[in-house]
């Protein structure tokens, strides 16, 4: 039984790991890059996305 709960755990694994998208680099340069758009950075994209990798980490 605990050898099946292993296995399984392993197969999850990699689904897992793959919920983040950006790595830690690219996320600061990101949000650097939004920094300096200042209140402008509200209608971006990127605050979306930035912000959902944030809540997956």
């Amino acid at each position: 039984m605990k050898s099946k709960l292993f296995a399984a755990g392993l197969l999850l694994m990699p689904a897992v790991a793959s919920a983040q998208s950006m790595n830690a680099q690219v996320f600061h340069q990101r949000a650097t890059a939004l920094e300096k758009k200042g209140m402008l950075a509200l209608f971006s994209g990127d605050l979306k996305a930035l912000m959902k990798e944030g809540k997956a980490a």
